[in-house]
């Protein structure tokens, strides 16, 4: 199959690795190269399908630095599923996003294994690094596709803080672009007037107001 768009309209199949073969897959982890990793990551022979991946390794898909290899389950999807209009398939966007979260996975390994201001440990469990540039990775697919591709970048936050008891400063959280929706949700809670840099005064709560003179 040599036409982009099949493979992927395909890859929203029930059963991914009946739809589509492992060299399929692999001519669009090319386009991932292409497009976002200067053409560092070694495709040919890089995928393949793998059943029963998620009660093994209770994974729905991973990057082995042993091999080189990406493997995914080919009928588990990673949880919860996008909400799509009708003429976007939910199953292909997922695995998308899955394929991309894991040729991130192989960039970093490669790009970075001497890189000696990155923790190793941090690289592999989805910290600051791998946040930052999926990030990025999430705002060019919906440039190109149109569709909320993602990476599964806070499930697999949290599944790191399995690993590490560190939480996000404030900083990451805006690099990271998690800190809008907490902003958004403050914002609700206390009256934000940005010109006058203070909180506005809400005529409601009575002990913010200034107490009247009584006649006398």
């Amino acid at each position: 199959m040599k036409d982009p768009k099949k493979i992927c309209q395909r890859l929203g199949w029930g059963d991914g690795a009946r739809a589509v073969g492992n060299s399929d897959v692999e001519k669009i982890l090319e386009a991932y190269n292409a497009l976002f990793f200067f053409g560092q990551i070694q495709v040919e022979g890089m995928f393949r399908w793998k059943t029963g991946l998620l009660s093994k390794d209770r994974r729905y898909a991973q990057y082995l630095p042993s091999t080189g290899m990406i493997e995914m389950d080919p009928i588990e999807l990673s949880p919860p599923p996008c909400t799509l209009p009708p003429d976007r398939n939910a199953t292909a966007v997922d695995r998308l996003g899955t394929l991309l979260h894991e040729a991130l996975h192989a960039y970093l390994d490669y790009q970075c294994q001497s890189c000696r201001s990155l923790d190793p440990r941090d690289r592999a469990a989805h910290g600051y690094t791998f946040q930052k540039l999926g990030k990025v990775l999430e705002e060019k697919m919906l440039e190109f596709l149109k569709a909320p591709v993602k990476l599964g970048r806070v499930r697999s936050w949290l599944h790191r803080r399995e690993i590490t008891d560190r939480v996000p400063c404030v900083h990451e959280l805006k690099e990271w672009g998690w800190w809008i929706p907490l902003v958004i949700n403050l914002k609700e809670q206390i009256p934000w007037d940005a010109s006058k840099k203070k909180r506005k005064r809400d005529p409601c709560d009575l002990s913010e107001q200034e107490p009247k003179r009584i006649a006398r």
